[in-house]
């Protein structure tokens, strides 16, 4: 099974749809906060765009996410940059960063331990910006931006990331059981 989470009425094709909304297309509506009603290790892939700043219980939706996932499983994960403006949204509860899921990564410099803990591999990363006529720079910066990590990092890390605001930064993750 595919599983798109947070759907809403443009599901991908090919993936089973679940929102907290009864937007047309949704397949089910599910509360992730309350859980993820599917079998543990059922799902091979998972995409989510915009959802995870909304979530009341973070730690308990990314458990949830690690066990629905088969092993080896591929989660695609976009989520507002914590220097853009879409991150200042009213309803979003959280930032993310360029590091924010190396977190869940089971390395002696992982930062994070959980009840239950969960193991990904950061496959991807990669800074989105807003590509509009007048913001023709960001055409140049977000290339040369995701060349490396490095400078990804030195980006976060300097006056840049406010000169130059990302929107979005998105994930790719491998499921490690």
């Amino acid at each position: 099974m595919k599983l798109e989470i947070g759907c809403g009425p443009n599901k991908k094709k090919g993936f089973y749809g679940i929102d907290l909304f009864n937007y047309p297309g949704v397949d089910k509506i599910v509360d992730v906060d309350s859980g993820i009603p599917f079998k543990d290790n059922s799902v091979k892939e998972i995409y989510t765009a915009h959802v995870l700043e909304h979530v009341r219980k973070f730690e308990f939706v990314i458990e949830e996410i690690y066990r629905v996932c088969a092993p080896n499983a591929k989660i695609t994960i976009k989520v507002p940059y914590f220097s853009g403006k879409s991150a200042f949204f009213e309803f979003h509860r959280r930032f993310f960063r360029y590091d924010s899921f190396t977190d869940f990564e089971q390395t002696k410099e992982s930062m994070l331990s959980t009840q239950n803990p969960v193991n990904f591999k950061v496959i991807k990363r990669k800074l989105i910006f807003l590509k509009k006529w007048y913001l023709p720079w960001n055409y140049i910066v977000e290339p040369f931006l995701n060349l490396n990590k490095k400078l990804c990092l030195f980006y976060e890390e300097t006056f840049l990331r406010n000169l130059f605001p990302a929107y979005e930064v998105k994930f790719e993750l491998k499921v490690i059981k």
